[in-house]
C-alpha cells in the first residue's frame, strides 16, 4: 500500500478570493462551476478535516486514517519521532485577488500558554506564483516601529501603516515566522506552506469596545501575539544549481520546513527519504512520477504526497515543467550539507531562513551579525 498518495482538495471561500485557482489550473478538481474557490487545502490533516484519498488502495481513506494504518511508512522514522502521529504540515493554493487583512499568528510557546487548543502556533511562508498589476503584499515590521506606535496603530485599525511592503513577482517568496505581521493589497495568487495550525489573530481592537482604557487593555492583548523585537526584513533569497538539463532551487529552509522548486526539462532522479514524507506539487506543465511498480501524471495544480517508504521516483517532465518539493528537514542532512558541497558559502546558505532572529541556520552555520544583511 505505499504509493504516492493524491487527495480531495478541502475548499475554503472567504472575500478575499475570487476564482483564481480554477482558472489557473483547470486539471484541478473536480471545483465548483460558480462561487468563490479562495484556498484549496491540499494535503491537510485537521481535526475537522482531514484530506480525503482518491487513488489506490487507500482510496475512501483519510490522510488520519492512513497514518494510523502505515504509521512510520508514510510519515518517516524522523517525522513520527519528532511528532508522534501529527502530521505536521498544511499545504494550501491561496487565491488573494483581493485584499487580505492584516493579521499575525501565535507561536508554538503562546499557544501552550495561552492553551489554545491547536498543535501548533503557526510559521508559515508565501510563494507567488502568478500576479496582477499592482499586486503587493505587506509583512514584517518597519525597522523604527515600536510597541507604543504599534499599539496606538491597533487602537485605529491601522497596522498596515506599521509594515515593510513589497511589490510582488512570480517567485518571490516571504518567511512568516509566528508573530510575524501580514496582509496584501490583493493581485497575487500564493502557494503557501505552513504548520499544521489554524490559529490566527486579527490586528484591530473589536468593534464595541468605547472605552479608552478597554481598548488599550485589548491592544496590549493583541500585541502579544505580535514579535516586536524582531524587525527584519522576511523576503528570502533563493539558491540555484543546474542538476543536468534540471534547474533544483532551495526557496526557503527553516526548522518547520523546507519549500524546493525542480524547474525540469528532463528526467530528475528523486531518491528514497525514509526518514520523512514529502509532497510534490505541480505548478507549471506535466510530469510523469515513475518507481518500479508504477507511475502518476501530475498537472499543474496538481498535488502528491510521497510517503516516506516510497522508493527512488523518476520525475519526467512533458516538455517543460516545475514541481515545488515540501518537507519537514534536518537542517544538516537536508540543506547544509547538500549546499555546502555545491560550494556555496555559509551565509547564503543560512540566508534561505531570512534575517529573522529566529532563523536557526544562522547558529547551525556559525554566521555572525554583520554578515546576515
Amino acid at each position: 500500500m505505499i504509493y504516492p498518495l493524491r487527495f480531495r482538495e478541502i475548499l475554503r471561500s472567504y472575500d478575499f478570493g475570487e476564482r483564481w485557482i480554477p482558472e489557473a489550473f483547470p486539471a484541478k478538481g473536480p471545483l465548483p462551476a460558480e462561487g468563490r474557490v479562495t484556498e484549496t487545502w491540499e494535503v491537510c490533516d485537521r481535526p475537522k478535516g482531514s484530506s480525503e484519498i482518491l487513488n489506490g488502495p487507500l482510496a475512501g481513506r483519510t490522510l488520519r486514517q492512513a497514518i494510523e494504518a502505515l504509521g512510520a511508512d508514510l510519515l518517516g522514522t524522523d517525522i513520527l519521532e519528532r511528532f508522534g502521529g501529527v502530521f505536521p504540515l498544511l499545504i494550501k493554493f491561496l487565491d488573494v485577488t483581493n485584499p487580505l487583512v492584516e493579521q499575525s499568528h501565535e507561536s508554538d510557546e503562546l499557544v501552550r500558554r495561552r492553551g489554545g487548543g491547536d498543535y501548533f502556533g503557526k510559521t508559515e511562508a508565501w510563494h507567488v506564483l502568478r500576479v496582477r498589476p499592482g499586486a503587493r503584499v505587506q509583512c514584517g515590521l518597519r525597522p523604527e516601529m515600536t510597541r507604543e506606535k504599534f499599539e496606538e496603530a491597533l487602537q485605529r485599525a491601522a497596522t498596515r501603516e506599521c509594515m515593510r511592503e513589497y511589490t510582488c513577482a512570480p517567485g518571490d517568496t516571504w518567511l512568516l515566522y509566528a508573530g510575524t505581521v501580514h496582509a496584501a493589497t490583493g493581485g497575487a495568487l500564493l502557494y503557501e506552506i505552513m504548520q499544521n495550525s489554524d490559529v490566527f489573530t486579527l490586528l484591530r481592537v473589536p468593534r464595541g469596545i468605547d472605552d479608552p482604557e478597554e481598548r488599550r487593555e485589548a491592544a496590549r492583548s493583541i500585541a502579544e501575539t505580535v514579535d516586536l523585537d524582531d524587525r527584519t526584513d522576511r523576503k528570502i533569497h533563493p539558491l540555484s544549481f543546474s542538476e543536468g538539463h534540471n534547474q533544483r532551487i532551495f526557496v526557503l529552509a527553516c526548522d518547520h520546513f523546507v519549500l524546493e522548486r525542480l524547474e525540469l526539462a528532463g528526467d530528475f532522479l528523486l531518491s528514497a527519504s525514509p526518514r520523512r514524507f514529502r509532497v510534490l506539487t505541480a505548478v507549471e506543465g506535466e510530469v510523469d512520477a515513475l518507481w518500479a511498480a508504477g507511475g502518476e501524471r501530475l498537472t499543474a495544480g496538481q498535488s502528491i504526497l510521497l510517503p516516506a517508504a516510497m522508493p527512488d521516483l523518476t520525475l519526467r517532465p512533458r516538455g517543460q515543467a516545475a514541481l515545488l518539493a515540501a518537507y519537514t528537514p534536518d537542517l544538516v542532512a537536508d540543506v547544509i550539507e547538500p549546499l555546502r558541497q555545491r560550494g556555496f558559502p555559509a551565509s547564503a546558505i543560512a540566508r534561505l531562513g531570512g534575517k529573522s532572529i529566529h532563523n536557526p541556520l544562522f547558529a547551525m552555520l556559525g554566521v555572525k551579525e554583520g554578515e546576515r544583511r
